[in-house]
């Protein structure tokens, strides 16, 4: 978990105790709310960071499988050599 996402988790368990801590319903649910939110903003960049690490290494494995081409061959082959 990036230092981000720490922030994100962190944010939503200080929402969680403002949630607790009021006696207003309609307050509560606004803390709860906002909790929800930054768990799927942490959930979210957890799942892109994830997703990146999978695409690097993917990456790399088509370029050792063409024999280590020169990384503008990879980009231009990933790209389907668009020119315009």
């Amino acid at each position: 978990m990036t230092a981000t996402a720490k922030l994100f988790r962190a944010n939503a368990a200080k929402e969680r105790a403002a949630a607790a801590d009021q006696q207003l319903t309609n307050r509560q649910e606004m803390h709860e709310r906002s909790a929800m939110m930054w768990d799927e903003m942490a959930q979210r960049l957890e799942d892109t960071q994830q997703l990146a690490i999978v695409n690097a290494e993917a990456k790399a494995e088509r370029k050792a499988a063409e024999g280590g081409a020169g990384e503008g061959q990879v980009i231009a082959a990933e790209v389907g050599m668009r020119t315009a």
